[in-house]
């Protein structure tokens, strides 16, 4: 009896954190939005609201740098997840590595540092269509990504 409740307790644990099968692939950043703000990827647009520009006192220095942070952040931005659990992020700017488990019951993805795969982060996502959808802590606020597979 005690083996049977073992083997049922290790299989709900082991597909509650195993890996969403939609998930693995090659993603495209498309749009990225929050408080104020919206940058479109591929029609290479921002939009940034007159109280998100009241945030920087109309400062048209620090707009353009936020304009060009943006676009060079997430112009070219990809995000891979792989069957064996590593999670990459690549822009033009930047590379992180990661490690990865899906909590499939509460649709999160859990974030592990790459070196000693201890805990950092969980990601709310849904996937529709081949478009992933993701939500994440961000300076500014949340953020809300869109992403398309590739």
């Amino acid at each position: 009896m005690k083996n049977i409740i073992l083997i049922l307790l290790l299989t709900i644990t082991c597909k509650s954190f195993s890996q969403d099968k939609q998930l693995i692939g090659k993603w495209k950043i498309i749009s990225v939005s929050g408080k104020g703000y919206y940058y479109n990827s591929e029609k290479d647009s921002i939009f940034l609201s007159n109280e998100f520009k009241e945030k920087f006192k109309g400062d048209i220095e620090i707009l353009k740098k936020v304009d060009m942070l943006m676009r060079t952040t997430y112009s070219n931005a990809f995000y891979y997840f792989d069957e064996k659990g590593n999670h990459h992020e690549i822009s033009d700017i930047r590379k992180d590595d990661y490690k990865y488990s899906v909590d499939q019951e509460k649709m999160n993805i859990k974030i592990n540092d790459y070196q000693n795969n201890a805990f950092m982060f969980e990601i709310p996502y849904r996937i529709e269509n081949d478009i992933l959808y993701i939500s994440l802590e961000q300076k500014l606020g949340i953020a809300n990504f869109i992403l398309k597979r590739l």
